[in-house]
């Protein structure tokens, strides 16, 4: 049986298989179906694998049997978008259970994804693993690092989640790696305050990898804002 990576996961595509983690649960309600007016169990739960994060729609006794912190394999899911949202769905013909011992090594390098908002009182500042959105993308502009006398290109863009937003300092080639309006995971990133502004950077050994996760960005919460005087 193969199995498809989150971020190879694409609206109305049927019969998929997806091994993913179970990071926290998002929604826990009862709904009632018009059609025979019986009312059901809806849990929605955030699932990540090593390439991304997707919403995970379980029903009734599927939902009452899945704990936050194990590991799953999903057989013959569907998914379908919501407000523009991806969900991932176990149908009346697919079935969910827990990753056994032998395949549940493929998830022990599952990062921990650090929300904007916890930022401000974070005090790790360093290998910091984000999902972002790119807000803003404005010109990149030539600097001159008198350490070593090179010039550079230099974009500061405004990215965030559905808890903030932040600027992101991106260097030369890093530039072309990003979107406007994509989604993307930032590894080894790190915080840095310039001009009592703080941003975030992606140190030497970091990554920016295409994420196919749809959210909208909280723009009320900017932690680059300068502090008024």
């Amino acid at each position: 049986m193969s199995y498809l990576k989150i971020n190879q996961l694409k609206n109305e595509s049927r019969n998929v298989n997806v091994q993913c983690k179970i990071l926290k649960k998002i929604t826990d309600r009862k709904v009632v179906v018009k059609k025979d007016n019986s009312e059901h169990r809806v849990c929605t739960f955030e699932a990540a694998d090593e390439t991304g994060t997707i919403n995970l729609q379980l029903w009734d006794e599927q939902a009452e049997e899945i704990q936050v912190g194990n590991e799953y394999d999903v057989k013959n899911g569907y998914l379908n978008q919501y407000k523009g949202e991806l969900f991932l769905n176990v149908g009346r013909f697919g079935y969910i259970s827990k990753t056994t011992s032998q395949n549940s090594k493929l998830l022990d390098s599952l990062p921990s994804i650090i929300k904007i908002a916890d930022l401000a009182t974070l005090r790790q500042r360093f290998n910091l693993t984000l999902l972002v959105k790119i807000v803003e993308t404005p010109p990149s502009r030539s600097v001159l690092v008198k350490r070593d006398n090179t010039k550079h290109l230099v974009m500061n863009a405004l990215v965030g989640d559905e808890t903030g937003c932040i600027l992101l300092s991106l260097w030369d080639d890093q530039i072309s790696k990003v979107q406007k309006g994509f989604s993307y995971f930032l590894e080894n990133a790190y915080l840095s305050t310039f001009h009592e502004t703080l941003q975030l950077n992606i140190s030497r050994k970091g990554s920016i990898k295409p994420a196919e996760k749809s959210f909208s960005v909280n723009l009320a919460y900017n932690l680059s804002e300068v502090p008024k005087k």
